[in-house]
């Protein structure tokens, strides 16, 4: 496993351990799409390997698809660039970031 660390939108370092660079851009590409204003994060991931990455770079498109004030549904479709084709497609659900208090 390898851990990667990052700051959250709201400024707080955030810490992940994954075995999949994949599943990491899925994730961060799923909480990357409600910006700074309505911070989201991860609450479950499902990922579907399709193929091998090659090439890369790797680009992740997150679109939202359904949901509430408990949370948004959120596929990510990742695709190797260089190799031109799907690598994976992750379902994301999001939910939103409470504030202390």
């Amino acid at each position: 496993p390898t851990t990667v660390s990052w700051r959250a939108p709201d400024g707080r370092p955030c810490q992940r351990e994954t075995t999949s660079p994949t599943q990491l851009v899925g994730e961060l590409a799923a909480a990357s799409l409600f910006g700074e204003t309505e911070p989201h994060l991860v609450a479950d991931l499902d990922i579907r390997f399709l193929n091998r990455v090659k090439t890369g770079p790797l680009r992740a498109t997150a679109r939202r698809v359904t949901g509430g004030p408990g949370g948004q549904v959120v596929p990510v479709e990742i695709v190797d660039v260089g190799a031109g084709r799907l690598v994976a497609y992750v379902s994301t659900a999001c939910v939103p970031v409470r504030g202390p208090g």
